[in-house]
C-alpha cells in the first residue's frame, strides 16, 4: 500500500492549474449557516494551501500549558522517585494550546486547543535532563493532517529511526499501522526557558486511523493489562509471575455508548477476543486465531512481518490492539511497540520463545514474500519526508534483509503446538494464574432480556440479575482496582464456551457466481436468474437487508431489490451488523452492474462500500433517509437517478468517484453530499427540489461540467463537517441554477467559476 497523498496531489494539481483563469466566488461566514457545519479549519486557512498540511510536513509543534507548575511537578516527582516505572498518578490531564508550524511555502502555523498528559510506562520516556517526557495529545480543535489524538514519543523510547521505518513499512504491506514521523517540539522549561527536541509524532488508535484504512468505525479491543502492570509497579519494576490473567478491554468505549446496536457489536467482539486469549495454550502471552475471522493468514502474515523485523514485542498480548469489522467479522490487528532494533542489529532473526503456531507461521511467511512489491524510490522518499535521512542503497539492503528474514521463516520446519482448550474450563489452570487481588467477578451482558451473568472468576459461580442497558452504563462494571475488580467478557457465559462459534446472526447465504456471494438477513425473497443475469430481492420484515461479498468480480449483473413503505426507518443508523443499507454492496470488484431499488426503509437504500469498478445505473426512489450511499471505494458510474429522499439523494464519503449523469428530485436534504476528502467528477447533473443542491465538504474536491438546479435553498454549499478535516473545493464549468439563497462558501474553501 502507497501513500494515499500521491493520488490526492495528481487531483490537487489538476485543480490548482484548472484555476487560472477561474473567477472566485465567496460569501461570509460571520455566523455559522447550517447544523452540521462546524468553524474553518486553521483559522481560515486557504484551501490550497491546506494540501500542505499533513502530518508528515510537521516542522515543528509548540506547546503551551496552562498549569505549567502543575506539570512540571508531576514530572520532578517521576525523577526524583527511584521508580522503573511511570504511576499513574502522575499522568494528569492539562490543558494546553499547541501551535504546528508546516513546512509549506507559506511556513502556515496553525493554532489549536488541546489536552495533554504524560505518556508512557517505563522511566525511559523521561528526560531527567531537561524534565521533557512522552506526552498524549488530545486536539480539541482541529487536527493536523486529519489526526486529532497523537502520541509524541521521546525517540529513544521508541527506537529513533526504527520505529519510522517499521510503522511505515507496515502500512506499505497493507496491515494497519499508526501514521508515524519526525517532528521536533518547543515548549517552555519550569524556569520559563525554551527548550526543543526532536520528537516521534504517533497517531492514537481511534475513529481516524480506522477510516484511515478505509474501514466503517466499529470497536477497538485491545488486551486489558492493568491487572499485569499494577504487579509490576507493586514489585518496583519486576516481574515475578508472568502468568498473568489479561482479559479483554474496550478502547472506544464512547462508540459502543452510542446505541444498543454498537454495543451489541462491542460486547460480540470482547467475548470473541476472550475466547482467543482463553483457548490458547499461554493466555498470558499468545491468542489464539481461530475466534479472530476467518482470514487467520492475515494475523498470521502480520506476525510474520514483525519477527522478521525484530518487533516481537508487538505480538505479545499485552501489547495487541485489534480492530473487529463485524461487516465480515473479521478483526485486523493494528502495529503499535515493536520495541524494534531491526536497522541496528547484525544478527539473525528470532521468534518469540512462547509462540505457539508455527506451522502457520512459516505457511503465512511465505504467502507474505510471494506478495511483497515495494518500490524501493518511493518508499525511500516517504521515510525521508518523515525527516529520515536514509538513501535508496540502504532502504533496498534493509527490504533484502527482511525478504531473507521472512524466507527463514517459512522455512522453519515446526508444527502448530495449540490444543484449542478453554481454560476455564480447567479450574486448577486459572488458580495458577497469577489473578487480580481481592474480589474479582466476571460480567456478561444480555441485551435483548436486560441482565447481567455476574460469575465469580473462575466462572463457576454465577448469578443473574436485571440490568437495563438504556438506563444504565454497563461499562460501569468493566474497572480493576487492588481491592475490587470487575471484567465484561461478553454476552453470555454459555456463548462463551461454545467453542463451535455457532452463536451468528440467522441468515441465508447464496452463491451468486464463483467467490461472489448474498447474505440474507431476516426473511428476504430471492431469485437469481443466470440466464438474464438478474438478482431479485424481496424485503418481508423491518430487519431484512441484503449484503452482497467476496473475493470475485460482479460481473453485469442486474439487482434490483423492492422494499415496504410500511416499514418505518429504524431510529439507530446502523444494524447490529454494522449495515445501513437495504442494499450492501461490500469490498466487492464491479463491472457494469445495474441497481434498481423501490421503497426502502433503511438508513441507506443502497451502500456500497470498499468497492472498485463501473456501475452502469443506480435507480432508487422513496428513500426515507439516503438513497445512495458510498464509502471508501473507487468507482466509474454510468447513471444516477434518485427520486424521493427524506435525506441526501446521493452521499460520496473517501473515495474517488466519477460520474457521467445525475438525475435527483424530492432530497429533503441534498442533492448530492461530497464528504471526508472524496475526490468527485461529475459531468451532468439535473437536480430538483433540494436544500442544498449540491454540497461538498471536509477537504473534498467537486469538479462538475454542467449543473442544473432549480427549486432549492441552495445550489452550493461548501463548509466543513468534521473535526479531522479542512476546507474543500467545487470547480464547475455551467451552471443553471435557481435557489432562494446565494451560494454559500465557508472561508478557507473555493468555489470556481471556469469559463
Amino acid at each position: 500500500m502507497t501513500f494515499v497523498f500521491v493520488v490526492i496531489g495528481l487531483f490537487f494539481n489538476s485543480l490548482v492549474s484548472a484555476q487560472s483563469e477561474a473567477k472566485e466566488v465567496y460569501t461570509t461566514d460571520a455566523n455559522l449557516q447550517f447544523e452540521d457545519e462546524i468553524v474553518p479549519y486553521c483559522d481560515k486557512v486557504d484551501v490550497d494551501g491546506a494540501f500542505d498540511l499533513e502530518y508528515f510536513n510537521i516542522k515543528e509543534i509548540s506547546i503551551s500549558i496552562d498549569d505549567k507548575m502543575g506539570w512540571y511537578s508531576n514530572i520532578f516527582k517521576i525523577i526524583s522517585s527511584s521508580d522503573r516505572v511511570i504511576k499513574e498518578e502522575y499522568k494528569d490531564t492539562f490543558n494546553a494550546s499547541i501551535k504546528a508550524q508546516f513546512r509549506n511555502e507559506a511556513k502556515t502555523v496553525c493554532s489549536f486547543k488541546a489536552e495533554i498528559r504524560i505518556s508512557g510506562d517505563w522511566t525511559d520516556h523521561v528526560n531527567k535532563e531537561n524534565a521533557t517526557t512522552s506526552m498524549d495529545v488530545k486536539l480539541l480543535s482541529g487536527n493536523i493532517g486529519g489526526i486529532t489524538k497523537f502520541k509524541l514519543f521521546k525517540p529513544v523510547a521508541r527506537h529513533y529511526d526504527n520505529e519510522i521505518f517499521v510503522s511505515s513499512l507496515m502500512e506499505e504491506l497493507g496491515f494497519m499501522s499508526p501514521r508515524t514521523t519526525y517532528t521536533d517540539v518547543k515548549m517552555k522549561d519550569f524556569l520559563n526557558n525554551e527548550i526543543k527536541g526532536r520528537y516521534i509524532f504517533q497517531e492514537k488508535f481511534s475513529k481516524e486511523l480506522v477510516e484511515y484504512y478505509g474501514f466503517r468505525e466499529g470497536p477497538l479491543i485491545e488486551t486489558n493489562e492493568l491487572p499485569r502492570w499494577s504487579r509490576i509497579v507493586d514489585n518496583g519494576g519486576v516481574e515475578r509471575n508472568r502468568k498473568y490473567f489479561m482479559p479483554a478491554k474496550v478502547l472506544n468505549k464512547y462508540w459502543a455508548r452510542r446505541s444498543q446496536n454498537n454495543l451489541k457489536i462491542t460486547l460480540e467482539a470482547l467475548e470473541k477476543y476472550n475466547q482467543a486469549i482463553f483457548t490458547s495454550n499461554q493466555p498470558w502471552t499468545q491468542l489464539n486465531y481461530e475466534y479472530l475471522g476467518q482470514d487467520e493468514d492475515l494475523i498470521y502474515k502480520f506476525d510474520a512481518a514483525l519477527i522478521a523485523l525484530d518487533a516481537n514485542h508487538s505480538i505479545t498480548n499485552h501489547q495487541r490492539k485489534f480492530y473487529f469489522n463485524k461487516i465480515n467479522g473479521q478483526f485486523y490487528p493494528i502495529y503499535y511497540d515493536g520495541a524494534t532494533m531491526f536497522l541496528w542489529e547484525s544478527g539473525d532473526y528470532s521468534i518469540r520463545s512462547d509462540y505457539e503456531n508455527y506451522k502457520s507461521l512459516s505457511i503465512a511467511a511465505e504467502s507474505l514474500l510471494n506478495e511483497i512489491d515495494i518500490d524501493i524510490e518511493q518508499f525511500t522518499k516517504i521515510l525521508n519526508l518523515k525527516k529520515m535521512s536514509i538513501s535508496e542503497k540502504e532502504v533496498s539492503q534493509y527490504i533484502d534483509k527482511f525478504k531473507t528474514f521472512l524466507n527463514n521463516i517459512a522455512s522453519e520446519e515446526k508444527t502448530n503446538l495449540q490444543k484449542g482448550e478453554n481454560k476455564f474450563l480447567d479450574s486448577s489452570f486459572i488458580k495458577s494464574l497469577s489473578l487480580p487481588e481481592g474480589n474479582v467477578q466476571i460480567v456478561f451482558n444480555d441485551i435483548e432480556n436486560q441482565q447481567n451473568e455476574i460469575c465469580d472468576v473462575y466462572l463457576s459461580d454465577c448469578k443473574i440479575k436485571n440490568f437495563n442497558n438504556q438506563n444504565n452504563d454497563i461499562f460501569e462494571l468493566d474497572y480493576f482496582s487492588s481491592e475490587n475488580s470487575s471484567f465484561l467478557f461478553g454476552t453470555s457465559r454459555t456463548s462463551f464456551f461454545d467453542l463451535s462459534d455457532s452463536k451468528q446472526n440467522t441468515s441465508d447465504t447464496l452463491e451468486i457466481e464463483n467467490l461472489v456471494y448474498a447474505k440474507l438477513f431476516s426473511n428476504v425473497e430471492a431469485k437469481i436468474d443466470d440466464v438474464e443475469r438478474v438478482l431479485s430481492f424481496k424485503l418481508n420484515s423491518e430487519d431484512s437487508k441484503v449484503l452482497i461479498y467476496g473475493n470475485g468480480e460482479l460481473n453485469d449483473w442486474k439487482i434490483e431489490l423492492i422494499g415496504n413503505l410500511n416499514f418505518g426507518l429504524d431510529s439507530e443508523r446502523s444494524d447490529q451488523n454494522l449495515l445501513t443499507g437495504c442494499l450492501t454492496i461490500y469490498d466487492m470488484k464491479l463491472k457494469d452492474i445495474q441497481i434498481n431499488i423501490t421503497d426502502p426503509f433503511c438508513e441507506d437504500g443502497v451502500n456500497i462500500i470498499n468497492s472498485n469498478g463501473t456501475v452502469e445505473t443506480i435507480f432508487i426512489e422513496n428513500a426515507p433517509s439516503d438513497g445512495i450511499d458510498i464509502d471508501f471505494s473507487k468507482l466509474e458510474i454510468n447513471n444516477v437517478v434518485v427520486l424521493n429522499s427524506m435525506n441526501d439523494c446521493v452521499d460520496l464519503s473517501g473515495g474517488t468517484y466519477k460520474i457521467v449523469s445525475v438525475e435527483l428530485e424530492n432530497c429533503n436534504d441534498k442533492g448530492v453530499s461530497i464528504g471526508e476528502k472524496s475526490q468527485v467528477i461529475i459531468e451532468n447533473s439535473i437536480i430538483n427540489k433540494t436544500n442544498i443542491g449540491i454540497a461538498v465538504k471536509d477537504s473534498s474536491q467537486l469538479k462538475i461540467n454542467n449543473a442544473f438546479i432549480s427549486d432549492s435553498n441552495f445550489c452550493y454549499a461548501l463548509y466543513r463537517k468534521k473535526q479531522e478535516f479542512g476546507p474543500s473545493k467545487l470547480i464547475f464549468k455551467n451552471s443553471s441554477c435557481s435557489s432562494i439563497n446565494d451560494d454559500y462558501v465557508q472561508e478557507g474553501s473555493k468555489l470556481i467559476h471556469e469559463k
